[in-house]
């Protein structure tokens, strides 16, 4: 299984990241960005398209308990700084949109420097 469950969250064996097990829910992304537990942070686009099972659907990946729904990154659109990339886990693709929409987070976990 490529996501081994942990006291607090889930270690992705293919690439190391450490995953939250709590879903926390349908937020703007400036709050996704300054309002996660310490420790936690919103994942890269580069993070998220890493957990995508193109073989599956509703939704595209094993990771447990993620909506079949978009999730933001903490990645800006680098030609309109008023959007970030998010994935939409029902099929797995990933796509800008305007920060001012509420789309769902999952954090991954810091790491030590």
């Amino acid at each position: 299984m490529r996501f081994e469950e942990k006291k607090d969250h889930y270690l992705d064996t293919k690439t190391g990241i450490k995953w939250s097990k709590q879903n926390f829910g349908s937020m703007l992304w400036e709050d996704a960005i300054t309002k996660l537990p310490e420790n936690w942070r919103l994942p890269t686009i580069e993070e998220l398209l890493s957990i995508i099972d193109y073989s599956k659907h509703g939704p595209a990946t094993e990771l447990p308990d993620i909506v079949p729904s978009g999730y933001w990154s903490s990645t800006t659109y680098a030609s309109n700084t008023g959007y970030a990339w998010l994935v939409n886990f029902n099929y797995g693709r990933n796509y800008d949109y305007y920060k001012s929409n509420s789309y769902y987070v999952r954090a991954v976990l810091e790491r030590r420097k």
